[in-house]
């Protein structure tokens, strides 16, 4: 008796068609033009010596690309603060921002992609913060803001992020505030 080969060849065929299609699914990696990639390797880890342009690249399967935006940023945040006489401050702020590319693999190395939440974010909060508690509540609400978001950017400026991030704009859409709570004073009656 003899054996067909044709479903030998159909299963090998079927089995090389899903083997081509799995391993370009994950091998193949296309950058928009908004964005800079950098490698993952499975072995030597982040390879910090290239990062990956826009454009279609091939990858090994078992290597990562990790995307990041080229392009400025914005990320608007709500800030609660504590005026330097103790009255609350809130303040709606717009940050702009923009990755350095050549220190893209380094941000990816030592944070991470959730780089904005966990330098970007709390560094401009930190700041803005210190800085509204050394102003008064009537400085702040002045419509001039020109200085606090000056001190802001030099302080930014000198931070961890600026390694890594080149902050272009910070904006102030709106400012609130409340005056201070008044204190309570534990008071002793005396006894007659």
């Amino acid at each position: 008796m003899r054996i067909s080969k044709r479903p030998i060849t159909a299963a090998i065929a079927t089995t090389l068609i899903a083997l081509t299609l799995w391993l370009a699914y994950h091998a193949i990696y296309v950058i928009k033009p908004n964005q800079t990639a950098v490698l993952w390797h499975r072995l030597e880890g982040t390879q910090l010596n290239a990062s990956y342009a826009p454009g279609v690249h091939l990858i090994a399967p078992w290597n990562k690309l990790y995307k990041y935006p080229s392009n400025p940023q914005i990320v608007e945040l709500q800030l609660d603060a504590l005026s330097q006489n103790g009255d609350r401050v809130s303040v709606s702020i717009t940050v702009r921002y923009q990755l350095i590319k050549a220190k893209l693999p380094l941000l990816h190395k030592d944070i991470g992609p959730d780089f904005s939440n966990l330098i970007l974010l709390p560094e401009v909060e930190a700041t803005l913060r210190t800085l509204m508690g050394k102003h008064s509540k009537e400085a702040l609400l002045q419509s001039n803001q020109a200085p606090l978001l000056t001190q802001a950017r030099q302080a930014l400026a000198n931070a961890r992020t600026a390694n890594y991030i080149e902050i272009k704009q910070l904006s102030i859409k709106q400012f609130t505030a409340q005056p201070a709570p008044p204190t309570n004073k534990a008071t002793n009656p005396e006894k007659s």
